[in-house]
């Protein structure tokens, strides 16, 4: 009695080909298992098949030729020597498209099967310097959505071959993918970086030391060295050329009395990028480390804050009295719990400023201390819990814990409390608690929320 074996038992293929049936040739036969026609080989006895290229799919990766169809356990590996004829299967692996966006990074992946973690790692795209960027390692620097839906519980982190060499990740796992993803963010400078405003050239900057503060700033000259920057000497920022800026010391101020402010010559605009930590050899803020820093200073753009970890006082002053901001910089610190006055005064008496976005999702009582007094034309503030379900406000707030979100008829929340904001009426558009009651004096508008 004679057994086709090979059409019983796929498994016992590879072995059955090293068997001595000899034959001319055989055919190779593909069935792609999609839309596109592969055609078939023609392979001489002991030779081997060659891998067949296949067209995209959408919304699928190709996985492979395998033995067995709708099962897949056994997979072809090209280099088999042929000594039978021969059906191959393809298999498809349902994904999900990739999209980034960003101006100056670009990833390794486009799309992830529908089972799978999607690990992707950040390059720098054509033309942009490395040594000059760096690529974000706090999750806060990164938008992601799956979906079509906001989504946080990914991880970024950092794999170092060198010290000078390493690779930054982030991981989504493969539990919670079961959508199209997007992830958006951006290298930022790593140094402080004055431009000139289009809209008013011409600018130049310097810095004034107030009290006794010993702080140390340098600047790229024109020739591509970093040279010292003595305190009182301006700068002419060109357009074509801008300065960058980088500190050698951990901090810049050290109290109220002793503190470093950056000076516009001629009150021109400034555009100022980069990490604001650049001026503290990239440690983390201390104690008043930069109080006041641009008080006054007529910028248009904000400098990246990058640091998680804060200090009390840390920002406090910092962007009070700029009369061109209309909102506030990405401000990625959550957890402000035991900071005292850490955003302080920060955007106190800034004219223009109407919107702000506080993420903070934990707060110590006197964290956003009158952090917006004087700000005439404030109109919302989005906030980081209460409302989106992060945290409770701490014990002793108005009301205690119980009425500490009130609804108001604007649809939004509010909570009353260490603003000192001058116009409580425009931010809540309601009265306090819903009912008609005058405000305490020294309550301001605390946040509200959508």
């Amino acid at each position: 009695m004679r057994i086709n074996v090979l059409s019983a038992m796929p498994l016992l293929a590879p072995l059955i080909f090293s068997c001595g049936i000899n034959k001319e040739s055989y055919i190779v036969e593909f069935v792609s298992n999609s839309t596109s026609k592969v055609a078939s080989q023609i392979v001489k006895h002991g030779g081997t098949a060659f891998e067949p290229e296949l067209p995209p799919r959408d919304n699928y990766i190709f996985q492979g030729w395998y033995y067995d169809n709708r099962t897949f356990e056994y997979r072809f590996d090209f280099s088999t020597t042929i000594c039978s004829n021969l059906k191959l299967y393809g298999k498809w692996e349902r994904s999900y498209p990739v999209t980034f966006a960003s101006t100056n990074l670009d990833i390794d992946k486009t799309s992830v099967p529908r089972y799978e973690d999607l690990v992707c790692n950040f390059t720098f795209k054509d033309g942009i310097n490395k040594d000059d960027y760096s690529i974000p390692i706090a999750k806060e620097f990164y938008t992601v959505t799956i979906a079509g839906k906001s989504y946080n519980n990914f991880t970024v982190d950092t794999i170092y071959s060198t010290e000078d060499n390493y690779t930054t990740r982030l991981t989504i796992k493969k539990a919670d993918i079961d959508g199209p993803i997007n992830i958006q963010t951006n290298a930022y400078e790593k140094y402080l970086t004055f431009s000139s405003d289009p809209s008013d050239p011409g600018a130049k900057v310097s810095y004034e030391c107030h009290g006794s503060v010993d702080t140390k700033l340098e600047y790229i000259n024109e020739n591509g060295e970093w040279k010292p920057w003595q305190a009182g000497t301006p700068l002419v920022i060109s357009e074509a050329k801008p300065i960058k800026v980088r500190g050698m010391k951990a901090s810049l101020s050290t109290d109220q009395n002793n503190y470093v402010t950056f000076v516009s010559e001629e009150n021109k605009k400034i555009k100022v990028s980069g990490d604001i930590d650049s001026l503290i050899r990239f440690g983390s803020p201390t104690s008043y480390c930069f109080y006041n820093l641009f008080q006054g200073f007529p910028l248009t753009t904000f400098p990246v804050l990058s640091s998680i970890a804060l200090s009390d006082h840390c920002y406090q002053g910092m962007f009070s009295e700029c009369p061109h901001i209309t909102s506030t910089p990405f401000l990625p610190a959550t957890n402000l719990k035991d900071l005292d006055r850490c955003y302080g005064n920060m955007f106190a008496d800034c004219p223009e400023l109407t919107s702000a976005d506080l993420p903070a999702n934990e707060l110590a009582k006197n964290a956003y201390a009158q952090m917006f007094k004087g700000c005439s034309n404030i109109t919302s503030v989005t906030v980081g819990f209460g409302n989106k379900g992060s945290t409770t406000w701490p014990s002793g707030a108005p009301g205690g814990n119980e009425s500490w979100l009130p609804t108001l008829s604007a649809g939004h929340y509010a909570i009353l409390r260490w603003y000192g904001t001058d116009n409580i009426e425009a931010l809540t558009e309601a009265g306090v608690y819903g009912e008609d009651k005058p405000i305490p004096d020294n309550w301001g508008v605390e946040c509200i929320g959508g």
